[in-house]
């Protein structure tokens, strides 16, 4: 041991020997004497130095990674914005276009019906002129038979008198003259109820056909509304709830439905070819009080769609552990999990799925800070594990609202979010949900 001491201290001295500088100066020679712990003095500086600046650079390196991995993140962040802004314009531009069909179609059906109204009214005109015309031919036979009368008592005077027959026969010329007078009208009078027949058969023809294609519009406009009434219904489906339910807790007096399918109309009991009588099974104002149940039913669909929780409750996750049966994270035994863990970033948002109102904010046991929001119809979302929430109990909110944002609180091995749907009390799968408002929203 002091064998291997001696050696260090004879290398020390060696490498460290007394040392003298010499400056020359105007013919004159100085030396400075650098001793051994000068030396060292001169080397511990050098190393503090080097040390100091190689600290510096990697610290400097290392803030300027961590900067540019923030300045990715901002710019992905408000690339989705700009996506989603695009969206959500896209969304409202198709939801005028399709308002705006439905009311053009809607003045369309109010003209027809006030074509036909004005066509009923001129009939009603035709026939009172036919009763008018019917009055005056039974006046004319009436004149008819008293002159056939008089005929007779003439008759009867020129058997039982010949003093009078010449003015008898004068008077039965000035009779014959009126009667051909009187024929002469009955049969015009005949021709114009014939007129006025025909043109009432005409008339009636084209109140028939108006009522056809009056009926035809109706068919379309109902057959593209049960497509829709389908579609939505399909959607709704899609979550595993019952549209039918959903719909009587929004209508509760109950009311009238169904799909509108037309009837054939009936051949005219004439037997007439090229004519057809109107379906008294299902009238064209039937027709339009059916298309307007329709109507009802396809909004009432559309506002159950629109409450429904269809959204995903963030952006970028992945399904840590799906709703079902399980074995628990903590102790390996199988459980039930009534929800479904989406995995994240920390501090990442958290979004409202539907419209709705918060019904509870707070810490909540295992599921640490949540958030719970009531959208009506009996359906509850909860968003649990939450880092911090931005809303307050009682407060309204719209879709895809930002509500708070993804931790690790409550009873949580990492960092998601916990979120759960509760359909009257019972929890339902919420990827379901999701499944359906990707279907939604894929336009």
């Amino acid at each position: 041991m002091r064998a291997a001491a001696a050696a260090v201290g004879r290398a020390f001295v060696r490498a460290f020997p007394d040392r003298e500088i010499l400056l020359r100066s105007n013919g004159r020679v100085r030396f400075v004497r650098l001793g051994r712990n000068a030396q060292l003095t001169i080397v511990a500086l050098l190393l503090g130095v080097l040390g100091w600046f190689g600290y510096s650079t990697a610290e400097q390196i290392f803030y300027d990674t961590i900067i540019s991995a923030k300045n990715a993140e901002i710019g992905r962040m408000q690339q989705a914005y700009r996506a989603l802004q695009s969206e959500s314009s896209d969304s409202e531009t198709r939801y005028k276009l399709i308002t705006q069909s439905l009311e053009a179609k809607h003045a369309y059906l109010l003209g027809v019906l006030e074509q036909n109204g004005t066509l009923k009214q001129s009939l009603n005109q035709v026939r009172g002129e036919l009763d008018t015309s019917e009055n005056e031919r039974t006046r004319i036979l009436a004149s008819r038979e008293a002159l056939r009368s008089q005929m007779r008592q003439l008759e009867d005077s020129l058997r039982s008198t010949a003093s009078e027959k010449d003015r008898l026969l004068g008077s039965l010329d000035a009779r014959t003259g009126e009667l051909q007078a009187a024929l002469a009208e009955r049969t015009r009078a005949l021709q114009e109820h014939g007129r006025l027949q025909a043109r009432a058969g005409e008339l009636e023809q084209r109140l028939v056909d108006l009522q056809l294609a009056q009926k035809k519009v109706l068919d379309k406009l109902a057959a593209r509304t049960a497509g829709s009434i389908e579609e939505a219904r399909e959607i709704i489906g899609m979550t595993g709830l019952n549209p039918e339910r959903l719909l009587a807790g929004i209508n509760p007096q109950g009311g009238l439905g169904g799909p509108f399918v037309a009837a054939p109309a009936p051949k005219d009991k004439s037997g007439a070819k090229g004519k057809t009588a109107p379906n008294t099974d299902m009238s064209p104002d039937a027709a339009f009080v059916a298309l307007n149940n329709h109507i009802d039913r396809w909004d009432d669909l559309q506002l159950i769609v629109r409450r429904l929780p269809l959204a995903a409750p963030t952006d970028n996750y992945t399904i840590m552990s799906p709703f079902g049966g399980r074995k628990d994270p903590f102790n390996g035994e199988w459980a039930v999990h009534y929800g479904a863990d989406l995995s994240g970033q920390m501090k990442q948002p958290i979004y409202s799925t539907g419209p709705g109102t918060v019904v509870a904010v707070g810490r909540n046991g295992d599921y640490g800070l949540s958030i719970d929001i009531d959208h009506g119809m009996g359906i509850i979302t909860r968003y649990g594990h939450l880092s911090s929430t931005l809303v307050q109990k009682g407060q309204t909110i719209g879709t895809r609202q930002k509500i708070g944002l993804m931790g690790q609180t409550g009873r949580a091995t990492g960092v998601h979010v916990h979120y759960e749907i509760q359909v009257n009390g019972k929890p339902v799968d919420p990827m379901k949900f999701i499944q359906a408002g990707r279907y939604v929203y894929k336009g």
